[in-house]
């Protein structure tokens, strides 16, 4: 049986993660998605492009380990660096992403914050802005548009799924408009474990858990310590297999247990928030964007968190206890305590929550949680996503399936708040009913 540690200090899992990855980015996989029109859910369900493939021959080469900052010295210390990975290398975001553009052009950066993007669109849809349909880069200033040469940098066409192009652009942003602090966006398409970015024009490629953890570990060496803020807009970014992925890489992680609508963050009143209060913590950036998107999204009430991600091994170090007591199905008094001490880390890790009234049972963190083994995807069960390596989740998951008989689980799960995708539930939720059924 699986049992989990805190791990090593993040400079040593990084330089683990460097040594190991060429091995680990060998091992490949199909998922099967579903389409979704008017949401940032992946619009194509092939990947095919294996990852060796994407990382050894690509556009963009290959994953790099030139971990030294180059700072530019001509640049002041911002408050701020906002970087936003838009990728609408896609026939149903491109229009929004540039929708988007123009909101961070109506507030645009000033000399305490730094508003970034690397914008990435696709031929034959948008025709707006000179309808190019290349990689560019832009810093936001009021006013500017994405026509044909405001950008600072005309990349080509690159792959937005690839893991190296994630971290080239966090690299130029870093030493081309150093800060004290950083948010990274990746605005796309997402489905939660299954990953993010599709880019519709490099084969349908994306960012599985694994290249996202990779860059984000890189990322984190070449500036010496994690990001503030890593946020996700896009859909169903909001679980724990996500979060535990990414909590030594960043303070506050920003994303939506639900499906996002096409039109995404409203931009504009998250610079405005930051350009009024340049001061604000991690904590109170992603507070900022919480409430800043459930009001702009109120009549439909959809789902947003911010999560301290110090307080996530805790949850998942609970989950581990949990799903051992469950799969020995070792009594009621234990699955209780061990529900109620779930609960009580995740309150702990949320820092704000907005959901509306159709998702009465969300918390901020969702869970892989099939109903029937009919349901369960097999690519879950791989040692790329880091809660099935480091717990007994999907032991748990395996043994639940195989002999579901213990009616208070199977009740707990079917009463749980479910999402857009049925087999992602909020794991608070989940773990209240265990606890009311003991």
């Amino acid at each position: 049986m699986k049992t989990i540690t805190r791990g090593p200090s993040i400079n040593t899992h990084i330089s683990l993660l460097l040594i190991a990855g060429w091995i680990a980015l060998l091992i490949g996989g199909s998922l099967v998605l579903t389409p979704s029109e008017g949401t940032r859910l992946p619009d194509n369900n092939m990947r095919s492009i294996a990852i060796a493939e994407e990382v050894g021959a690509t556009e963009t080469g290959t994953l790099t380990a030139d971990l030294v900052p180059v700072i530019n010295n001509n640049s002041t210390i911002a408050k701020w660096t906002i970087m936003v990975y838009a990728d609408a290398d896609d026939n149903t975001l491109e229009e929004e992403a540039i929708s988007d553009f123009l909101e961070m052009a109506g507030i645009g950066s000033n000399g305490n914050v730094n508003v970034v993007v690397q914008l990435d669109r696709i031929p034959g849809y948008d025709s707006s802005y000179g309808d190019w349909t290349d990689c560019r880069r832009f810093l936001i200033t009021k006013g500017l548009s994405p026509a044909d040469g405001t950008e600072i940098a005309n990349l080509g066409e690159v792959n937005m799924g690839d893991p190296k192009t994630l971290v080239d652009f966090t690299k130029w942003a870093v030493s081309s408009y150093p800060a004290e602090k950083y948010a990274l966006i990746l605005s796309s398409h997402g489905k939660g474990w299954r990953g993010l970015c599709w880019d519709q024009t490099s084969g349908n490629d994306y960012l599985d858990l694994y290249e996202m953890k990779f860059a984000l570990a890189e990322i984190t060496a070449y500036n010496g310590r994690p990001l503030d803020v890593v946020g996700f807009d896009a859909c169903l970014m909001g679980m724990t297999e996500v979060a535990y992925e990414v909590h030594n890489y960043a303070l506050v992680m920003v994303a939506s247990e639900h499906a996002e609508p096409s039109s995404g963050w409203p931009y504009d009143r998250i610079l405005a928030a930051a350009i009024d209060n340049p001061d604000m913590t991690a904590a109170q950036l992603g507070s900022a964007i919480v409430d800043s998107y459930y009001e702009s999204h109120k009549a439909t009430g959809y789902t947003m968190a911010a999560i301290d991600l110090t307080h996530v091994d805790a949850v998942v170090e609970g989950l581990n206890e949990l799903s051992v007591a469950m799969l020995a199905n070792n009594g009621s008094t234990s699955i209780k305590s061990l529900a109620n001490e779930i609960t009580a880390a995740i309150d702990e890790a949320i820092i704000a929550e907005e959901h509306g009234a159709k998702w009465s049972g969300s918390h901020g963190l969702a869970i892989y949680f099939p109903a029937t083994s009919a349901e369960f995807d097999s690519a879950y069960n791989t040692p790329k996503i880091s809660l099935v390596s480091d717990t007994g989740w999907d032991e748990f998951l395996i043994g639940y399936y195989t002999n579901p008989e213990v009616p208070s689980i199977v009740n707990a799960r079917a009463e749980a708040q479910q999402y857009y995708c049925k087999d992602y539930i909020d794991l608070y939720n989940l773990c209240q009913n265990l606890a009311a059924a003991q």
